[in-house]
């Protein structure tokens, strides 16, 4: 699980623009944050889906940034571990 700090300072969370993580994902189970960019599956969907938005902005010729679409890529990632803290701020 991703710490709140993390989530906050790096997957922008709380920001809800384009700088967003597009790779938080929250577990409907237990609520917690997890980073699925080491999950190749899920990590294309995710990519798939910026791309899609990405050019259904250009064909409607809108700024995709201002869209509320999270298009970021903004840490190296983290392996899902479900009781483990993650994050820039844990050891």
């Amino acid at each position: 699980m991703l710490s709140q700090k993390h989530l906050h300072d790096i997957c922008l969370l709380y920001s809800g623009n384009y700088k967003q993580c597009r790779y938080a994902e929250q577990d409907a189970t237990n609520y917690q944050w997890y980073c699925v960019k080491l999950q190749p599956d899920k990590k294309a969907i995710y990519d798939k889906r910026v791309d899609e938005f990405v050019a259904e902005c250009k064909r409607n010729g809108t700024n995709p940034k201002k869209g509320g679409c999270p298009m970021g890529d903004n840490c190296k990632g983290f392996p899902i571990f479900k009781h483990i803290e993650q994050g820039f701020d844990q050891p």
